[in-house]
């Protein structure tokens, strides 16, 4: 039987009694290295430990309905989403763009003649648990006047 992180001097006492396992886990946050047990007593979910198997139960519904899933996001990597999108106009290719907004290099007006007009975006970090209020699913290009689609918002630049 075996037991990595911690002090190694109290894992070598883990499965010594509660007094010894409680004294490893306290050192645990000093030394985290991988935990792992091998042997005979595996780690089991902390309902098995309850006194009637209806507590159980519930602890372990809790366990895998909400916790589990809510860490599980809390962890997660997501990507940045688009927010935002507005088109800036100059006289060269270095109009002014909006604090917080990348310029897309492609001028949008380019062999047309007359100003620089560029395509830029905002985008705004995702976490599991926070969601951003807008995000951009979708551009739509019109011409010579179109209608707007429905669930769309028009951008006022005449390429």
């Amino acid at each position: 039987k075996n037991a990595f992180g911690g002090n190694p001097a109290l894992a070598s006492r883990v499965f010594d009694g509660r007094v010894q396992y409680d004294e490893w886990s306290a050192s645990v946050a000093q030394n985290p290295v991988i935990v792992r047990f091998d042997g005979t007593r595996p780690l089991t979910g902390v309902w098995t430990l309850c006194s009637t198997p209806e507590r159980g139960k519930i602890l372990e519904s809790y366990f895998d309905d909400k916790w589990a899933p809510a860490r599980s996001l809390e962890l997660s990597h997501f990507p940045d989403v688009v927010d935002d999108l507005t088109v800036v106009v100059g006289n060269d290719d270095q109009p002014h763009v909006p604090d917080g907004y990348t310029k897309d290099d492609y001028d949008l007006n380019r062999h047309a003649g007359g100003k620089f007009i560029y395509l830029c975006w905002h985008k705004v970090p995702v976490s599991g648990l926070r969601k951003p209020k807008r995000v951009l699913q979708a551009m739509q290009v019109i011409y010579n006047g179109d209608k707007v689609p429905d669930g769309y918002s028009k951008i006022n630049v005449d390429l």
